[in-house]
């Protein structure tokens, strides 16, 4: 089991895909991928006014609000969906058109995306100090820290500051234990 802690000064600040804004990047698969070759990427993005979406072929998304009110999205297909912070993380296809409109000012999202033939993704939330036990691996494990979190894997306690992200790779199955007011839980695997 390897271990990676990320403070926020390792992110890296970069535009948007298609140019309509900047996000920064906490974490890519293979390291130093580029927005075309990645397996796995973690990133937070900062809307500030209503836009389309990137498109991004053969990739998943899993998107959620952590500052702000919130955001509603308009797809392709004619569905809409409105998220907050208090609604779960939300999985659509990155190769899907999709436009966003501010619900009261703007935002900061974060955003997990998978190579759809390569990956798969959960995500989950540790909230309100309540304990969240996953049964997790073989694969990665990121936690995403929004405010202070403790994580508890394979007996080892784990304390994470808010805005610090930690990536855990796990050969074997294993059980990981958060308590958090309000921590990202992600889990990835290889495609089956």
């Amino acid at each position: 089991m390897t271990r990676r802690l990320l403070t926020p000064s390792a992110y890296r600040r970069m535009p948007w895909k298609n140019g309509g804004g900047e996000t920064v990047e906490i974490a890519v698969w293979p390291p130093q991928s580029d927005l075309d070759s990645f397996d796995w990427r973690l990133s937070l993005a900062s809307i500030n006014e209503d836009s389309p979406f990137s498109i991004f072929p053969g990739i998943d998304r899993h998107l959620s609000v952590v500052e702000g009110a919130g955001i509603g999205l308009a797809f392709g297909n004619g569905e809409a969906v409105t998220l907050t912070r208090a609604t779960p993380s939300f999985f659509f296809p990155g190769d899907m058109p999709v436009s966003g409109r501010l619900l009261d000012g703007p935002i900061v999202d974060l955003n997990l995306m998978v190579r759809r033939a390569t990956c798969r993704a959960a995500v989950s939330c540790a909230e309100d100090g309540i304990e969240r036990r996953l049964h997790i691996g073989p694969g990665t494990f990121i936690a995403y820290a929004q405010t202070p979190a403790e994580i508890v894997l394979a007996g080892a306690a784990i304390a994470l500051d808010a805005g610090r992200t930690l990536i855990v790779e796990i050969a074997e199955a294993t059980t990981v234990t958060t308590t958090a007011r309000r921590a990202h839980l992600m889990t990835i695997a290889a495609a089956r």
